[in-house]
């Protein structure tokens, strides 16, 4: 740290306190002018004792179910604190932020640049990790309330955004001293190391359960665990047998060794949350799924600027498909979560009778894709929405039916695959408990999860919203106000 600014720090804080002192020795006889004026002691400062000498609040955002909040992390080096950075950033926003924001703050890495090995010889720092319901409120810290409590009030404004938001508080103590409480309550305290290790182990426990439950695997031993990231794992050609994207290759990720018992070796991949995605070099014997090609968008497009009057039955034969007909010889392709394709007639053999683009959430609106405007038509079809399943776990985390959250007692529990909105609205109609007329299907492409909300037009509150994954089984409720 530079002795000009903590000079400073120093000069502030022993001019707004007046609380009993002790001496310290100072590095390299550095001089510091008091309260009056006058230049102390070269050898020594004078510092209050058990107190809080500075505070920065962090918004680090950063949802992860394996932690509990709020919590403390006693940091006294450098080495500790660059150990935090280095194995919790991604995990939370602890990097360089370049513009701060109305809703952000300075980066972590920003923030902690002036404390370094000098800092440390004198003074220790406790980040107060917090997670709050909303990005709009603020924190306040009033101080030590008692030997070893802090106080830390959270402002809340009359409106809130309707975000999730995790922040680290730093506190900077005295040499040695000691908080384990937080407004009163005991909350758990940790070194890096110790909240690293937690949150290894934790990694290794939903390891055991995936090689169990994916690859019927119950003697395995599991190895190093390295940080690394996703694009490592589309690298190494890991399999993805749940289909996860977190959207961007530099989203954290672990990679396990794995050892079974019969001498195979593999890696193992998790995700953040946590939450296996793959495994890379396991040499059992592997399920193949013979299967034909599912139809997507772009190549119908593709096939209806090539082809226009003349498509055919034969265009789309090497496409998965299902036949639906009833009278009609009618194949049914799927698409999308907004698209499918129909293709009706007497028969294969003769000529379509139509080859129609249908939106999947209004079965009344189609185009012909011989005859009309696929594009405009594409262009002003309704969407499945988006919602993050992580925003919604976040927000009914702890919350219960006194809230109007249900968290068990579903009537959807066998499995039933949802191929689109209105298989999903069909489904959740069954836990439905309150009067409507819109049902409005939403879908999380990360988690595959369905949201279907039940509400009625013009009426505020008095909703609900069903929470499925993608076999139809209810895992949320949440009723509105």
């Amino acid at each position: 740290m530079k002795k000009l600014s903590l000079l400073l720090i120093l000069i502030i804080t022993i001019t707004s306190m007046s609380s009993c002192i002790v001496t310290r020795n100072i590095i390299d006889g550095d001089k510091l002018t008091g309260a009056d004026g006058l230049v102390e002691n070269e050898d020594t400062i004078e510092i209050p004792e058990t107190s809080l000498y500075g505070v920065q609040y962090i918004r680090t955002d950063g949802y992860n179910e394996s932690f509990e909040y709020p919590r403390l992390i006693r940091i006294t080096s450098r080495k500790a604190l660059d150990f935090y950075v280095n194995n919790f950033d991604g995990i939370y926003s602890l990097g360089h932020r370049e513009s701060v924001y109305s809703d952000s703050t300075i980066g972590f890495a920003d923030a902690i640049t002036e404390y370094d090995d000098g800092f440390f010889e004198y003074w220790d720092i406790y980040l107060a990790v917090l997670e709050e319901g909303s990005g709009s409120i603020r924190h306040s810290v009033a101080g030590i309330t008692s030997a070893t409590n802090v106080r830390i009030d959270s402002i809340v404004p009359e409106c809130c955004t309707d975000d999730m938001a995790e922040w680290h508080i730093i506190l900077w103590v005295g040499k040695g001293e000691v908080i384990d409480r937080i407004n009163g309550k005991d909350v758990p305290v940790y070194t890096p190391e110790e909240i690293y290790e937690e949150f290894v182990n934790k990694l290794r426990s939903c390891a055991f359960e995936y090689l169990e439950a994916e690859y019927g695997i119950t003697d395995a031993t599991l190895g190093i665990v390295e940080r690394t990231n996703y694009g490592r794992a589309v690298e190494e050609g890991f399999d993805n047998p749940l289909g996860y994207s977190p959207g961007y290759n530099e989203s954290p990720a672990w990679r396990v060794e794995c050892t079974t018992g019969d001498g195979r070796s593999f890696a193992l991949y998790l995700c953040d949350s946590p939450f296996v995605f793959g495994t890379v070099g396991y040499v059992g014997e592997p399920v193949v799924h013979e299967s034909m090609p599912q139809l997507n968008l772009t190549t119908l497009l593709d096939f209806v600027s090539r082809y226009g009057e003349d498509l055919s039955w034969d265009t789309f034969s090497p496409y998965y498909s299902v036949e639906t007909g009833s009278g009609l010889y009618i194949l049914y392709y799927p698409i999308d979560l907004n698209f499918c394709l129909l293709i009706g007639g007497s028969s294969p053999a003769g000529e379509p009778m139509y080859i129609r683009l249908v939106s999947e959430l209004d079965l009344d609106k189609y185009v012909d894709l011989r005859y009309d405007d696929v594009n405009a038509f594409v262009e002003a079809a309704p969407r499945v929405e988006y919602f993050s399943m992580g925003e919604v776990a976040k927000r009914t985390k702890g919350l219960g039916a006194d809230v109007g959250v249900k968290h068990d007692g579903f009537v959807n529990t066998a499995p039933l695959a949802i191929e689109n909105a209105r298989q999903a609205i069909e489904r959740a109609s069954g836990e439905c408990t309150v009067s409507y007329d819109t049902a409005t299907a939403y879908y999380d492409n990360n988690m595959r999860m369905w949201m279907v909300n039940f509400s009625t037009l013009g009426q505020l509150g008095g909703d609900q919203s069903v929470y499925m994954d993608e076999c139809g089984v209810t895992e949320l409720i949440v009723y509105g106000e």
